[in-house]
């Protein structure tokens, strides 16, 4: 988000007022303090024009965090829109196989919607 606002010459305010964060959030992400929600991160990704990350040889878990990063979906909202409870989508269940078959295909499903 740095190197895409510097290339811009906008100061870390006006990205602030474009995103609707505070000064101090941006300063925050940019020094890698903290990580934005979903919801945000889906903020800095149209900001920046592309998403940053690759994730065709990543795991389950990271693949599922990096969809709800593009959709700005938070766990609980994408268990509700795949339709199951969002324990199933826990990083544990996930990494460990303990996720059931058709919550398997629903997760897929959303994985194609947002990260193709």
């Amino acid at each position: 988000m740095r190197k895409a606002r510097l290339e811009r010459k906008l100061s870390q305010p006006k990205v602030a007022k474009i995103l609707k964060v505070s000064d101090e959030t941006i300063l925050s992400w940019e020094k890698n303090n903290t990580e934005p929600t979903p919801k945000d991160a889906s903020k800095i990704i149209k900001f920046i024009g592309y998403f940053p990350f690759e994730w065709e040889y990543e795991n389950l878990h990271v693949k599922v965090k990096y969809a709800r990063m593009i959709s700005g979906h938070n766990l609980e909202d994408m268990a509700k829109k795949i339709g199951c409870d969002p324990s199933a989508l826990s990083r544990k269940r996930l990494t460990n196989g303990k996720t059931q078959s058709h919550t398997l295909k629903k997760i897929d499903n959303y994985l194609l919607k947002y990260l193709s």
